[in-house]
């Protein structure tokens, strides 16, 4: 049965009972006798139906392009699957801002999967305020203020000098990350962490 946005999930080795185009029904896969499933459960799904959303300007002030390859479930499971790898005790988060901060297309070549807090950061670059590691420009009476946890780090009037700071403490918390995760996560992500540099544009 082939559901309204194309996925075949027969194809796919599953048996689906209920409204299909609807998502209604239980499935399972032929494989495995009395196993049954509910597709929505998936977290690879979930994450899938909400870049659906995204791609549709439906997520709050996100915006992103979601490829025309991952507009089929199947082929971002695919992905989804070939990528996905444990850290003990850790989560692991979507981004397709990883590899470029200004990047807006969602596709296999810019995402990835990485720890939680790694992706704060990522988050904290593009937004400047992401709740736990707040590392903010505020001006005030033309002087410029690094704030990290709440407390100032350093200030200046002197705009360049104060973002010049602020890369270079993004720069150093990738760094450590990739010492922290040294062995745990994928080489390309590894070297990313380690040369890692904030952009004009990107402060």
């Amino acid at each position: 049965m082939i559901a309204k946005n194309g996925i075949d999930w027969e194809a796919m080795g599953f048996t689906v009972y209920g409204e299909c185009p609807e998502y209604k029904g239980y499935i399972h896969k032929t494989h495995s006798r009395d196993k049954k499933i509910n597709i929505s459960y998936e977290k690879s799904y979930k994450l899938w139906e909400r870049l659906i959303q995204l791609d549709r300007g439906n997520v709050g002030k996100n915006d992103g392009t979601l490829c025309e390859q991952w507009q089929q479930y199947e082929n971002f499971k695919k992905w989804y699957d070939e990528n996905l790898y444990e850290i003990e005790n850790e989560e692991l988060e979507f981004s397709y801002k990883f590899w470029d901060v200004n990047n807006d297309i969602i596709s296999p070549e810019t995402s990835v999967l990485i720890p939680t807090e790694i992706n704060k950061v990522v988050r904290n670059i593009i937004r400047s305020a992401e709740t736990g590691l707040m590392l903010n420009v505020n001006v005030q009476k033309y002087l410029y203020t690094i704030r990290m946890f709440g407390k100032a780090i350093a200030s200046s009037n002197n705009k360049e000098e104060i973002y010049e700071i602020r890369r270079a403490i993004f720069k150093r918390q990738m760094i450590d990350f990739a010492e922290k995760y040294k062995g745990k996560i994928p080489d390309k992500i590894y070297i990313r962490l380690l040369n890692f540099e904030l952009k004009e544009g990107e402060q």
